[in-house]
């Protein structure tokens, strides 16, 4: 995150040396974000927002589309 904003890079072939460039991922006042994956392959993003809630967005198929931040709830 910059400036406590999402941004995502990606490579533009698997376990190749090129890249996408930065773009905008939505989110805003980021104070922390986790990135990690599924069994199943998928993207998933972990952060605490500037209101101290914790979201989180996924990708809803392997290199797929991605879904919206939704709040985590206990």
């Amino acid at each position: 995150h910059i400036n406590g904003s999402v941004e995502v890079i990606w490579q533009t072939t698997p376990g190749g040396n090129t890249w996408s460039g930065w773009l905008p991922f939505g989110g805003s006042e980021v104070q922390s974000i986790k990135c990690d994956r599924t069994e199943d392959g998928r993207g998933v993003i972990f952060a605490i927002g500037g209101d101290g809630e914790a979201y989180y967005r996924w990708q809803v198929v392997p290199n797929g589309d991605w879904s919206e931040w939704s709040v985590i709830s206990n």
